[in-house]
């Protein structure tokens, strides 16, 4: 690129990797800067340099490296160091993401159908008795569960289940997590690098 300053051509370069490195379960990631112009050499900035994998046995993610903290609450924290957390993306769709339980008793076969503001977000058909649906989709907005079981006579029962989404909010018999451990990774090399433990 050229770049005229002051009635004089200015060259600057810049250049931007990402390489990334895949070993069994492992995968090793790094991004890195290099720039130069007539009046600075060439100088190399490694944005970040981290190793994670999955573990499957307990859905969670395995981070030593650079990286952030999660930032459900409270702003992330950029680190050097160690982070298991829960990854969400190990679960199936259905059960990402906050939804309530569903829980009503059906008086013969019936059907089941869920509104929220004033759409259908669920319908299923269950057998008589006791019922209970936890694989609702999380909507991502907030607005009572509007629930009606039709029975196989025609007679109806309706029920409402109040509904709100937040970030903390976890689904029944699921919990979230996140254990981290280094220093703090400043942006600013003026800024010391003070070690930290985090558990939300």
């Amino acid at each position: 690129m050229i770049v005229k300053k002051n009635g004089s051509d200015n060259t600057s370069h810049y250049v931007n990797l990402r390489p990334g490195l895949n070993i069994g379960a492992w995968r090793l990631r790094n991004y890195t800067t290099w720039s130069s112009n007539t009046d600075q050499s060439g100088k190399w900035d490694t944005i970040y340099t981290y190793a994670s994998r999955g573990i499957n046995s307990i859905k969670s993610q395995l981070t030593l490296g650079d990286s952030v903290s999660p930032s459900m609450v409270f702003d992330s924290v950029p680190f050097r160091g160690a982070q298991l957390a829960t990854d969400d993306d190990m679960s199936p769709e259905s059960l990402r993401g906050y939804a309530p339980v569903v829980r009503g008793i059906a008086r013969s076969n019936a059907q089941v159908t869920i509104r929220q503001n004033g759409y259908i977000i669920y319908q299923t058909e269950v057998a008589a008795g006791p019922f209970e649906i936890n694989d609702l989709y999380p909507t991502g907005g907030s607005g009572d569960l509007h629930v009606t079981i039709k029975e196989s006579n025609g007679s109806e029962q309706y029920q409402i289940v109040p509904f709100a989404s937040l970030p903390v909010l976890q689904r029944e018999g699921y919990f979230s997590y996140s254990v981290t451990g280094g220093e703090y990774r400043a942006y600013d090399s003026s800024i010391d690098k003070t070690k930290f433990g985090h558990l939300p």
